[in-house]
């Protein structure tokens, strides 16, 4: 009796889930910078300076983070996914015109109209046109941030696969990489014609 395709569909795709369950997942290991780089503070609180802090609060005259506490929210919001732990995080740039940035109150955020008055909307989707009562969002969130723990129907699992730990913050290979990206920016507008030619970057 010939197996309906359906039924052979179905243990085809059981066969291949459990293959892709009894594979061995590799560990994830990172470079060791996470609390490596401290303040120059009293409370010697680690600053994150190798680690992506983009989107929140930073202070304006060092650059440096407002609160370390804010990195450790946002990690527990990538490693959550829960749209909850997200809200709760800190988003948005302090208020450059500030000389002194409190650390126990967030200052306010810059708005579209404060950073872009002639083009408020120019940068902002529907949705965010739409929000805060149609006055427009303050800032831009992290875009897909919970991606990474979105489970996939095909292929592998995205925890299921790893790679190399990230150069460290001295290392020579980071510095041959942000020096080959600066070059290539630097070459962006060159034609390949022009390369042997000194010069040509420079008159750009």
């Amino acid at each position: 009796m010939m197996i309906p395709r359906r039924s052979q569909a179905r243990q085809i795709r059981e066969d291949a889930a459990e293959f892709a369950y009894l594979r061995e997942h590799p560990p994830h290991i990172n470079n060791g910078e996470e609390f490596r780089y401290r303040r120059d503070d009293n409370n010697n609180t680690p600053s994150h300076i190798a680690n992506f802090t983009k989107g929140l609060p930073h202070e304006p005259n060092t650059g440096l983070l407002l609160n370390s506490a804010d990195y450790r929210a946002f990690v527990l919001s990538i490693q959550s996914g829960n749209t909850t732990d997200f809200a709760r995080t800190p988003l948005g740039p302090a208020d450059p015109n500030l000389t002194v940035v409190p650390r126990t109150l967030y200052v306010a955020l810059i708005t579209p109209q404060t950073a872009t008055p002639n083009s408020v909307n120019a940068w902002q989707s529907a949705i965010a046109q739409g929000a805060e009562g149609g006055n427009g969002a303050n800032v831009r969130a992290w875009e897909s941030a919970g991606a990474g723990l979105t489970f996939d129907l095909e292929g592998f699992d995205a925890q299921a696969l790893t790679m190399p730990p990230a150069p460290t913050l001295d290392s020579p290979e980071l510095a041959a990489e942000i020096s080959e990206v600066y070059l290539q920016a630097l070459l962006r507008d060159v034609h390949f014609s022009q390369f042997r030619d000194p010069s040509a970057a420079w008159r750009k």
